[in-house]
């Protein structure tokens, strides 16, 4: 993640011509690396059966035989072992609580961002939070299934960030003094 997505979130600040503190760029590789990391759970399925990865950390994996059985039950498209699952989604959802902590702290950057900004990083937070929410609502099986954002939902994201750009139209920017870690 410190390599490929938290730069990504850097280059969007100063492309939003955010000023460059380094307390704004933590804040923005927290959530940066919560999304890439929703990714990584979100398509546990896909990534081995297209791209023949498994993206889990393996301090976090405590199934025995984990790789082979998962990659097992995608080859079939199913498993008769309910114990992998429960031991799966078990597993997902102690990556998904490990991710929560990074959404929240990086939420705070932005209230930080001029007003311009403010609805464009809102909105690529938002997208990750609402999409780690639909992976605890479909009981962190990620196993066989991808869990994601419905049509309906990323319009609703769209129009609130929208009338945000519309609300914060002449507020004045925040004071550009760096922040306080």
């Amino acid at each position: 993640c410190r390599d490929s997505a938290d730069p990504v979130g850097r280059l969007v600040l100063m492309m939003l011509g955010e000023p460059r503190d380094e307390e704004r760029f933590r804040r923005s590789d927290l959530i940066c690396t919560a999304l890439q990391l929703t990714n990584h759970w979100q398509d546990l399925r896909r990534d081995l059966a297209e791209r023949d990865r498994i993206y889990v950390p393996a301090d976090a994996n405590p199934i025995e035989r984990f790789e082979e059985r998962f990659r097992a039950t995608v080859a079939k498209g199913h498993s008769c072992d309910a114990t992998f699952f429960a031991e799966s989604r078990t597993l997902v959802r102690s990556l998904v609580e490990r991710t929560w902590p990074l959404f929240e702290e990086g939420s705070t950057l932005v209230d930080t961002l001029a007003p311009r900004s403010r609805p464009v990083v809102w909105l690529f937070l938002q997208g990750g939070v609402r999409t780690l929410r639909q992976i605890e609502l479909w009981n962190c099986e990620t196993a066989l299934h991808r869990p994601y954002l419905s049509k309906f939902t990323k319009l609703l994201l769209v129009g609130q960030a929208r009338l945000m750009a519309w609300r914060l139209r002449g507020a004045p920017a925040p004071v550009a003094a760096p922040l306080a870690g």
